[in-house]
């Protein structure tokens, strides 16, 4: 899959956990995002990683 989807980690300013997701190169669609929010950047980068998504 690499090369075709953008892959973005952010910090949700309210609960300051960290959110992943994936969006297609072709037509910016999410493919894949996380279900929950983490307590560390690392924590949702290996969650991504988890489900086939490398940053």
């Amino acid at each position: 899959m690499a090369g075709k989807y953008l892959f973005k980690v952010w910090q949700n300013g309210n609960n300051k956990k960290y959110y992943w997701n994936a969006k297609s190169t072709n037509n910016g669609e999410i493919v894949a995002s996380s279900s929950q929010g983490f307590a560390s950047k690392q924590s949702a980068i290996r969650n991504a990683g988890l489900s086939g998504f490398k940053p």
